[in-house]
C-alpha cells in the first residue's frame, strides 16, 4: 500500500513541476513578443458582463421560506392521535396532494400567499378542536 502511495506522491509532484514548467515558458514566450513590439488586443465579446438582476416579480406570489417553514414546524408538534395536516385538509378545502406537496420536510412544491393565508387562517380552530378533543378523549 505505501509503495501505491509513494507512487501517487512521485505523479503528483512530477505534474506539478510539469505544470509549473509550462507556465515558465508562456510567460518567457509572452515577454519575448512584447519586447519585440508585439501588442495584446482584446477581443470584443469576450469582456464579462454581469448577470441581470433577478425579477421578483414572481416571487410576490408565494409564501415566504419563513412561513412555510413555521407553518411545517406548527404541524410537528400536533397531536401523534391526529395529523395537522389532515386538519388543515379539512378546513381549507385544499388537496391531500397539496397539502403534502408544501407542508411536508424538503417539499417540492411553494405554497402562494393566498394558500398560506387560508391555513393561517384556521390555524387557532385546528388547535381548539385538538383542545377540545384531548379533554374528552
Amino acid at each position: 500500500m505505501s509503495i501505491t502511495n509513494e507512487l501517487l506522491a512521485h505523479m503528483s509532484y512530477t505534474a506539478a513541476v510539469q505544470k509549473n514548467n509550462l507556465r515558465e515558458q508562456l510567460e518567457n514566450g509572452v515577454e519575448a513578443f512584447l519586447k519585440n513590439g508585439g501588442q495584446i488586443t482584446k477581443l470584443k465579446g469576450t469582456e464579462i458582463k454581469p448577470l441581470p438582476p433577478r425579477s421578483i416579480a414572481e416571487s410576490d406570489n408565494y409564501a415566504s421560506v419563513m412561513q412555510v417553514g413555521a407553518l411545517i414546524d406548527w404541524c410537528k408538534k400536533g397531536s401523534p392521535r391526529r395529523s395537522r395536516r389532515v386538519a388543515i385538509m379539512e378546513h381549507t378545502g385544499l388537496s391531500k396532494r397539496r397539502v403534502s406537496a408544501c407542508l411536508t420536510p424538503h417539499a417540492t412544491s411553494r405554497l402562494t400567499k393566498h394558500e398560506y393565508a387560508r391555513i393561517k387562517a384556521v390555524l387557532k380552530d385546528i388547535e381548539e378542536a385538538e383542545m377540545e378533543w384531548e379533554v374528552g378523549a
